[in-house]
């Protein structure tokens, strides 16, 4: 296949697609919540995919619908667990594995959660045995996946691990901490990594009732026993997948994109930032955030936050006048 690209003039209005992250949270998070709540406007992809066919499998209903005035919502009845009959495939979704590493020890029975080839190459031992020293019975052959987990055992208390492997581990016992039998605390012996996703997860607990008291450099997290609660929880655009229109807009514009929080704890918000150092005109209505073709300068960026952005500022910065330093990469 050949495929030819020549110069354009670029201009017009997109809607970013729901977050992956937050449809996956607030998933989760209704799952756990005794009763009926909604995740409006969810993203449908291969992960969340994942996401909801696990969860069908430990016993929670999870509902489709569809309008013309309201979009697209599920409908979650959660709190409902079963042993599932059959493996839980995770397919590539790490937040997936992760997360139902640590909510499989609510699920009555034993649960073996399996993965994708790129996902089962990937370490989950600092997760085992971070849930290990909260009571959980669960183990991981050399480390990696599959991971059998068997319910009962979440008796709380202390637990510690790495917070520069991923993020991901610690949301997981976040998620769960709330319903050991006694207050949580979760302990990080290095600095977090992506501290931003980390922020996410504390934001959709609230929502679902649940208050962590966390350090303010998240290195240390306590969580009493608590229920969560049904809720109605709407999932907001991705900041990551509207970087590549937002910086086609600074470079050919103008483009807007819709359904944006311009106060997203995403971190790929920064993207904002950067564009108004490098001098990019923007435009904030509402969760419409528009930009127009600017003339560009050269920008130091640190990117060990928002590694994802590395492309789009990358391609920015090789239109920009000047050198631009880009760093935690």
């Amino acid at each position: 296949m050949r495929v030819s690209v020549s110069k354009s003039q670029v201009s017009g209005t997109v809607r970013a697609p729901a977050s992956k992250s937050y449809t996956i949270r607030g998933l989760m998070c209704a799952a756990l919540a005794q009763g009926d709540s909604e995740v409006i406007a969810p993203l449908s992809s291969d992960d969340t995919g994942a996401a909801r066919d696990v969860l069908r499998a430990v016993g929670v209903s999870i509902a489709r619908e569809v309008s013309s005035k309201r979009g697209e919502w599920w409908h979650i009845t959660g709190d409902s667990f079963r042993e599932p009959k059959k493996d839980l495939f995770c397919g590539d979704s790490a937040a997936t594995l992760r997360f139902m590493a640590a909510i499989s020890s609510r699920v009555p029975g034993e649960c073996r959660l399996t993965a994708g080839p790129s996902l089962a190459q990937r370490p989950v031992g600092p997760l085992v045995a971070a849930l290990r020293q909260l009571g959980v019975d669960c183990s991981a052959q050399d480390g990696l996946p599959p991971l059998v987990v068997r319910g009962g055992g979440l008796r709380g208390g202390v637990t510690e691990l790495p917070g520069n492997i991923s993020s991901q581990f610690v949301s997981a016992l976040l998620l769960i901490a709330p319903l050991a039998g006694r207050e949580v605390t979760i302990r990080l012996t290095t600095v977090p990594e992506s501290k931003p996703f980390l922020l996410m997860t504390l934001e959709c607990l609230k929502v679902f009732g649940i208050d962590v008291a966390a350090s303010p450099d998240l290195r240390e997290f306590k969580v009493s026993p608590q229920v969560y609660k049904p809720a109605r929880y709407l999932v907001e655009g991705d900041w990551s997948s509207a970087s590549y229109f937002l910086a086609l807009g600074a470079l050919s514009g103008p483009v807007a994109v819709a359904s944006l929080n311009p106060d997203s704890l995403q971190g790929d918000r920064a993207l904002l930032g950067f564009l108004k150092d490098m001098g990019a005109q923007i435009e904030i209505d509402k969760n419409t955030v528009t930009v127009r073709k600017s003339r560009l300068n050269a920008l130091k960026a640190d990117l060990a936050d928002v590694i994802d952005l590395l492309p789009t500022v990358a391609v920015l910065a090789a239109a920009a006048s000047g050198t631009s330093e880009l760093t935690g990469i």
